[in-house]
């Protein structure tokens, strides 16, 4: 499973998909549900989002994380919202590149965000 965020390449494996028993899976809305206690949180388009770069060698996605994800998708359990860098255009995530890819790949638009508090 592979999908384009402005440029970047993001996939994985129909494995990890069929592990977490998310083939054939269709979001009912836009976004995912947010989890109470983030009163600030925003909803955005993921496009308005720049990719997540790692270090060269360092994986963009881990197994365990990202089924840990799915499954929490799939369950329809609300998500905490990912944590941005404030005041940057376009937008940039401190903490949540597993969810933010999650969601896009199986094809939520959207995702609660937050900045990161310092």
């Amino acid at each position: 499973m592979s999908k384009d965020h402005n440029g970047l390449e993001v996939t994985i494996p129909v494995e990890w998909v069929e592990e977490a028993d998310m083939t054939g899976f269709s979001p009912r809305s836009r976004s995912a549900p947010v989890e109470d206690g983030f009163p600030g949180a925003v909803e955005v388009p993921i496009q308005d989002i720049s990719p997540v770069r790692r270090a060269p060698g360092i994986p963009l996605l881990s197994h365990v994380r990202t089924v840990k994800w799915l499954r929490r998708i799939q369950a329809g359990v609300p998500i905490k919202p990912i944590q941005i860098v404030p005041g940057t255009r376009p937008i940039q995530v401190y903490n949540g590149a597993h969810r933010l890819y999650t969601l896009l790949l199986t094809g939520f638009s959207h995702i609660w965000i937050v900045p990161h508090q310092v």
